[in-house]
């Protein structure tokens, strides 16, 4: 059974199903960044099953509710996306932040930032629920409402391996996160499976 960092890393890779493969050389990912492009690729080309991905909380528990009432398979998405500054102060708060997934609806009505953590820290001050990575990514988002009225629905997902979100790795961070300033109120958290996913995605 994985209980390190580096053991639930390892079962995670090992465990990438021969149909997760990068198109253009046929490998498999290696690396966190490569998950998070593949992902992106599956998704464009209708090849995930949002329906048969259940969304989690912050504790890691399933909610009851698939995640497609929250990313659509109509949904766009882009991968490493800069987070554009609207002014100094945006600036200082994320400037030069990318990504990892950002899903937007068509119909500009939501917007999704998935943060894929597979064993690493989060960046710049840590999971600070004031001013840590996810922070500023909720206040992206929160910014993006306010600014944006046809944003109404905006969520902020931590995809991890199951490891690390029956470990409450990254969910304690994401909630207390939303629980400054009330972000909840504006920002939804949920937690994802790789696990999940990958076994919701068609041969």
């Amino acid at each position: 059974m994985a209980n390190t960092k580096d053991d639930i890393r390892k079962a995670l890779f090992d465990t990438i199903p021969d149909n997760f493969l990068d198109p253009l050389t046929l490998s498999k990912p290696t690396r966190e960044t490569e998950l998070s492009g593949l992902l992106a690729h599956f998704h464009q080309v209708g090849a995930i099953d949002w329906s048969g991905v259940p969304l989690r909380d912050t504790d890691g528990n399933a909610i009851g509710r698939p995640c497609s009432e929250v990313i659509s398979s109509t949904d766009l998405v882009v991968c490493e996306y800069p987070l554009f500054c609207m002014s100094e102060d945006d600036s200082r708060i994320w400037g030069d932040m990318r990504a990892d997934l950002l899903f937007i609806s068509k119909q500009r009505s939501s917007v999704v930032l998935v943060e894929n953590k597979i064993g690493s820290e989060f960046t710049g001050n840590g999971d600070n629920p004031e001013a840590g990575q996810l922070a500023k990514q909720a206040y992206f988002l929160i910014a993006v409402q306010e600014r944006y009225k046809s944003f109404v629905d905006c969520a902020l997902v931590v995809l991890s391996a199951e490891g690390y979100v029956k470990r409450n790795w990254y969910g304690g961070g994401l909630r207390e996160t939303l629980q400054v300033h009330k972000r909840h109120e504006k920002v939804e958290g949920y937690q994802l499976c790789w696990e999940d996913i990958l076994r919701a995605i068609g041969h």
